[in-house]
């Protein structure tokens, strides 16, 4: 009873250290959650657990990524301001507004008008709306040089900022997730932590749960062994309790009074046991009681060699569970039911690994398939188009693909063009038999027309055409000029033509087209003036002034008359302005161009062999010719570097071509050498001092190699330097040829 005692006491520490707030019974009669479900709560609060790192992972990436593009981003920009076609649409916004305001003040002579002062932010006067429109017009001009300039470094940053948006919004997504995956794994916390709370237990982590429970039912297992002890206990204390009791009876039956010094079954059987010396006549009954106390004895000698032999059998027992849970990797004090678990588990993972051996053989057979495929893709490639066996397999089987519908077209097409070549031929039999009797008619026609070959008929018919349609032209023409040209002859006005310089004829086209503007203005105020007079004269005829009503009309007439004659007079000077400078474009065209080939050869360092003129779909544009393949490159297709060379080209080639044949004027440079190599600007550096035998050449520069350059490219008789001090920079350098 004391080792009972004993243990009792260590269950109620093990309680404690459990820890659980009530008795064991109440421990034992709690409707705990089941190993099962605790299991399933591992699995599901672990898949939880690795949902939020994975989410935290992927946010990690994606931050990484929006850190890596905006790297790339502050790398491009490198510390530069760059226009944006935003910015460009802001401008023209702001220079299309500052137009409608000029153009209320010039057309309506409203200039303090509603977009003048949205244009101003302020109240309007002419000059100051006039030079802010041209301020807006020079902005927006150079945020657009600076566009084009910059145009690749333009396109790249909105693919980076582009990618930055994507990567930012892919990073917001990756913290909805990962939100959304720690409230799951909260949610699933607390519901853990609600699965214990009617039990006053402190929910900690299943598997710790788990470990809880077994211990738990330890402590059950501890306390039922220790209650059955306790039962077998009471029962050999009331057996004993019953012998004494039988004794007493029966020694109180044989009349026996004295009673033993211990009042326990030992002092009574000793009791007995004198009383039986005493009598003989008992003797025979305690050797019988002898002969049962040895036969229970023997009994019980054999039970205690059956338990002896129970224990040996299960420490054996005990041995081989050990050996086998030590074969099977698992602690030597592992359940049964624990392992009975692992085994259901091992199989099933037996399972799994059989599906991935056959999951395995699939996989190389297709992998076999996709070899033999390979093969065969390959000899067909080989038969048939063997420029396609540096491709891909894939690509080459689109393109095999392609190829094969292309052919079946083909096919088609080729079919429907047989059927066509004899529908034609037929048709060629007929127009040959309808030929033969033309041919014959024209014969008819050439002999009766006096023509040595009828084959020339169709020429004179058509010389006989145009030379009508050009007299009728010629006859319209003059009669135009003889209309329109206040009295004067064509000879009369070429001759006032041919006195106007080539060169001052586009600003003399330009005040024509205003004057014509102005002309066209009047004419329609006075169209206008004339309706609203004559209006005025039906309302006036009955009374007094009828007739200065009429006498303002016929005035304005007059203007009318004299506007109309101006504008035809301005019209027929500037149909004769404009066919002098084409002229003149036709006269130097061929010049003009020959020598801009030469310059841009010699500036591109010869990778352009030429320029020459070429058609697009609506108009004639200049082309450069490649050197070494003849390939012809259009203005776009050129780098900001030879485009700088072709400007440069065609300016140098229009100033010598105007030299030559007007007074020399300064040609001033400022820093058109930046984009040009080593190479090419000492190229340029020539060009510039063969153009400075005809006139001045000034080249302003702040980048000192390009006067060393200058310096060991040229002679000292080519060349003048000149250093000027600047509140800018330290000095720059403006080279004299």
């Amino acid at each position: 009873m004391k080792a009972a005692d004993d243990e009792s006491r260590k269950i109620t520490a093990d309680l404690k250290a459990l820890p659980w707030p009530s008795s064991v019974e109440a421990l034992e009669n709690s409707n705990l959650p089941a190993d099962e479900l605790v299991v399933d709560w591992t699995r599901r609060l672990d898949k939880a657990e690795q949902a939020v790192e994975q989410a935290v992972e992927r946010l990690r990436t994606a931050k990484d990524e929006v850190l890596t593009l905006e790297n790339s981003l502050a790398a491009l920009l490198a510390g530069r301001v760059v226009a944006t076609p935003s910015q460009l649409a802001s401008d023209c916004q702001r220079r299309d507004l500052g137009w409608r305001a000029v153009r209320g003040a010039w057309l309506e002579g409203v200039i303090d008008s509603l977009e003048a002062r949205e244009f101003l932010q302020q109240t309007a006067d002419a000059p100051l709306l006039a030079k802010a429109y041209e301020e807006s017009v020079s902005k927006t001009d150079d945020t657009a040089d600076k566009l084009r300039a910059d145009a690749d470094l333009v396109a790249k940053l909105e693919q980076a900022r582009t990618a930055i948006d994507g990567a930012r919004k892919e990073a917001e997504t990756r913290e909805v997730e990962l939100h959304e995956e720690r409230t799951l794994l909260e949610r699933a916390q607390t519901e853990w932590s609600e699965l214990w709370a009617p039990f006053d237990v402190r929910a900690q982590p299943p598997r710790q749960m788990a470990a809880w429970l077994q211990r738990r039912a330890t402590i059950l297992a501890r306390f039922h062994a220790i209650e059955e002890k306790r039962a077998q206990a009471g029962e050999l204390v009331a057996e004993a309790e019953t012998a004494k009791r039988q004794l007493q009876e029966r020694l109180s039956e044989m009349g026996e009074t004295a009673t033993p010094s211990s009042d326990s079954l030992i002092g009574w059987r000793s009791l007995a046991e004198q009383l039986v010396q005493a009598q003989e006549e008992l003797a025979t009954q305690c050797e019988r009681l002898r002969e049962k106390i040895a036969e229970g004895e023997r009994s019980l000698a054999t039970a205690e060699v059956r338990v002896s032999n129970a224990n040996a059998n299960l420490d054996r027992w005990k041995e081989k569970w050990a050996e086998l849970m030590t074969r099977l990797g698992l602690p030597a004090g592992t359940e049964p039911s624990a392992a009975q678990e692992i085994v259901r588990v091992r199989e099933e993972l037996q399972v799994l690994l059989q599906k991935a051996d056959s999951h395995k053989t699939r996989i190389a057979g297709i992998d076999r398939d996709e070899y033999r495929f390979r093969e065969q893709l390959h000899r067909l490639v080989e038969s048939v188009a063997g420029d396609l066996l540096s491709m891909p397999a894939l690509d080459a089987i689109g393109e095999l693909h392609q190829r094969l519908s292309q052919a079946k077209r083909q096919q088609e097409l080729l079919a429907t063009k047989e059927k066509d070549l004899e529908r034609e031929k037929k048709t060629l039999e007929k127009a040959k038999r309808e030929r033969a009797l033309t041919e014959n008619r024209l014969e008819a026609l050439a002999a009766e027309a006096r023509c040595e070959n009828a084959r020339l008929l169709p020429t004179l018919i058509e010389e006989s055409a145009r030379r009508k349609a050009l007299e009728s032209h010629l006859q319209d023409v003059e009669q135009q000029f003889s209309a329109i040209g206040a009295g004067r002859s064509i000879i009369e006005l070429e001759a006032e033509a041919s006195g106007v310089q080539a060169d001052q004829i586009p600003g003399h086209l330009e005040l024509i087209d205003r004057q014509m503007q102005d002309s066209k203005a009047q004419l329609k105020a006075a169209e206008e003036r004339r309706v609203i007079l004559g209006d005025q004269l039906k309302r006036m005829e009955d009374a007094s002034d009828s007739c200065a009503a009429s006498a303002d009309i016929e005035a304005h007439k007059a203007e009318a008359l004299e506007a109309a004659e101006q504008y035809t007079r301005l019209q027929i000077a500037r149909i004769v302005l404009q066919g002098a400078v084409d002229r003149y474009r036709e006269k130097t065209q061929g010049d003009m161009l020959k020598r801009s080939s030469d310059l841009f050869a010699l500036l591109t360092g010869s990778s352009f062999a030429r320029l020459k003129l070429d058609w697009d779909d609506s108009s004639v544009v200049l082309v450069g010719v490649r050197a070494s393949t003849g390939e012809s490159v259009g203005i776009h297709g050129m780098s900001d570097g030879t485009r700088d060379q072709l400007y440069l080209a065609l300016r140098l080639a229009s100033v010598e071509l105007y030299a030559r044949d007007h007074e020399p004027i300064p040609f001033i440079l400022d820093d058109i050498l930046v984009r040009f190599d080593n190479d090419r600007a000492v190229a340029a550096v020539r060009a510039l001092a063969e153009l400075a035998k005809h006139t001045q050449v000034l080249l302003f520069t702040h980048h000192k190699h390009l006067v060393d350059l200058a310096m060991t490219s040229l002679d000292t008789s080519q060349l003048a330097i000149a250093e000027i001090a600047c509140r800018m920079s330290t000095d720059s350098s403006t080279v004299t040829a």
